[in-house]
């Protein structure tokens, strides 16, 4: 039996599966750019500064300071390239995938990835949520960096990010009958 195209998937585990999807993502895992992350900026500092600097976090986690941003997007286009589009957008960007879940009810899905520190920001949580169909989704997407009030843009420059490249990805797909 020949292979669904990756427009047909209906669930993030068969797009695992899916030859074509596998190949996307493994690219994109290629193509990862981590920036320079908190704890290689703070060994580059004097050790009175990075020493203060590196217990602040810990503090401001049990106090319940975070930075939150939020977006959202609709995006055209099926179901399985939207997803692959989203994923390669996590994977290029540095995030680690932790967790998956899916209703099973058409499509809805909530991605949790770990956001890299970087010399602006501690690590972080990405959470995103795609509903709709079946041929506009909704991706609902928020970025906390726990342990600090100001995360410098950082959060509405990666969603900004992650929406394009998606977009981007999902006309790409579409283009190539993927």
């Amino acid at each position: 039996m020949p292979t669904p195209h990756v427009s047909d998937v209906t669930s993030i585990h068969d797009l695992l599966e899916h030859p074509h999807s596998v190949v996307r993502l493994r690219d994109a895992l290629a193509n990862a750019k981590r920036p320079q992350s908190a704890e290689d900026f703070l060994a580059s500092m004097p050790r009175k500064f990075s020493r203060g600097a590196s217990v602040a976090p810990a503090i401001g986690k049990q106090l319940g300071i975070h930075s939150r941003t939020t977006d959202e997007t609709m995006i055209a286009g099926p179901y399985g390239h939207v997803l692959l589009g989203l994923l390669c957008s996590l994977l290029v960007q540095g995030m680690t995938l932790t967790a998956v879940e899916e209703t099973g009810e058409g499509a809805d899905c909530r991605l949790v990835a770990e956001v890299p520190s970087s010399a602006l920001s501690w690590a972080g949580e990405l959470v995103a949520h795609i509903t709709g169909g079946p041929s506009d989704y909704r991706v609902e997407a928020s970025v906390t960096f726990m342990g600090q009030k100001f995360a410098w843009g950082r959060g509405k420059r990666m969603l900004k990010r992650l929406f394009r490249e998606t977009e981007e990805r999902v006309r790409e797909y579409e283009s190539s009958n993927l």
